[in-house]
């Protein structure tokens, strides 16, 4: 994953992946890396304009939208230091780069676990958001349904993300930072008669967690595998059926209890399915990358010490990450062809645009024409 600057694929002396990979699954990894970087630039650019878009007034009007805001932000984040590391990890691919000082090592950690943070919290709220869609169309008749207001999407935000900062500080305390090795410059990087050596630092996990045959590390692993990835992914079937029965039932109540037009029962129809749908495709697609996640942490909190397993894990989780980037890049763009608000809300901002350029060059020519 580029949102942690790997040691597989430098030159500055770690392990040879040919050893333990089949080549064909290397390629493919290799390849998942670089759509993940081609991606999170796109998806960077487009998640920014996705939250001007969803904070507009016009669109924060339900705790839907909301955690949606929620999640671009987080794609965002996420999305800024994948493309940071990628450049980073482009530049150690040169021979004459130095190794990544201790400050740039411990920065790199620190990103690393912000990224971990929001990622986690992203998924969350994608799952959060299916409940909170199934909380509201439960409750359609009741007049002053505090599951669909702002006030409780921003609740479900803060309590994601809290809950998501605990799982990383596991994360952080696993980890030091530790010298392995020093690296020599190379002659043909050498000027003149220098000949300088630098430390070469590495990621490893701490003997403090290791201990005691890893009980801590593989407790990590575990409850992270349980808590923040299986049992979200579990749900998602339970609450898919839930929200289509709500979703009939809710309109069911609303025929019957309002007296509205043909026209606008469909209309109201239509727009109610789509919202649901909408919550329905996120949920999944986050679900396509976290499931196997899942998997991978039991797995590791449970066997240790299997190198061809180990690598192979960590292969698939460079996989999910590039899954979770393209996903990601795309929330937009879907959102805009299920949402008439969204897309309202873009043609409003548009048009605020263009008069605000319309107006600027009115003043431009009213100065003009004053001398």
């Amino acid at each position: 994953m580029i949102s942690m600057i790997p040691t597989l694929f430098n030159h500055h002396g770690f392990v040879n992946i040919e050893e333990f990979t089949p080549q064909i699954f290397q390629q493919v990894v290799f390849y998942s890396l670089w759509y993940e970087f081609i991606f999170s630039k796109i998806g960077g650019a487009l998640n920014i304009v996705h939250v001007i878009i969803l904070t507009r007034k016009s669109m924060r009007t339900s705790s839907i939208n909301v955690i949606m805001t929620g999640i671009a932000i987080c794609d965002l984040v996420c999305m800024m230091i994948i493309v940071r590391n990628g450049f980073i990890e482009m530049d150690t691919m040169e021979v004459c780069t130095r190794p990544r000082s201790l400050s740039e090592m411990r920065l790199d950690l620190f990103l690393t676990s912000v990224h971990n943070a929001f990622r986690r919290c992203s998924a969350w709220l994608g799952m959060l958001m299916a409940v909170v869609r199934y909380l509201v169309i439960t409750d359609i008749t009741s007049k002053n349904n505090k599951f669909s207001s702002p006030r409780y999407g921003v609740k479900i935000i803060l309590t994601a993300f809290f809950i998501s900062f605990l799982f990383t500080l596991l994360f952080y305390l696993h980890i030091d930072i530790v010298q392995i090795d020093t690296w020599h410059i190379p002659l043909e990087c050498q000027k003149e008669e220098e000949d300088e050596s630098f430390p070469i630092y590495s990621q490893q996990f701490n003997e403090f967690f290791e201990s005691n045959n890893a009980f801590l590390s593989r407790s990590r692993l575990i409850l992270e595998g349980i808590f923040a990835k299986l049992i979200p992914c579990f749900t998602l079937p339970i609450l898919t059926g839930l929200l289509l029965h709500g979703m009939r039932k809710s309109l069911t109540i609303s025929s019957s209890t309002v007296e509205i037009s043909l026209a606008n029962k469909n209309l109201r129809k239509s727009r109610k399915d789509r919202t649901t749908i909408l919550t329905i495709f996120v949920a999944a697609s986050f679900f396509i990358s976290e499931f196997p996640l899942g998997i991978v942490d039991m797995y590791k909190g449970i066997w240790r010490g299997d190198m061809n397993y180990e690598t192979f894990s960590q292969n698939v989780v460079l996989l999910c990450d590039a899954l979770f980037t393209i996903n990601a890049s795309i929330h937009c763009l879907i959102f805009f062809a299920m949402s008439y608000q969204y897309r309202r809300t873009v043609k409003n901002l548009i048009n605020s645009l263009n008069c605000f350029k319309i107006k600027k060059q009115a003043r431009v020519n009213t100065i003009l024409s004053s001398f």
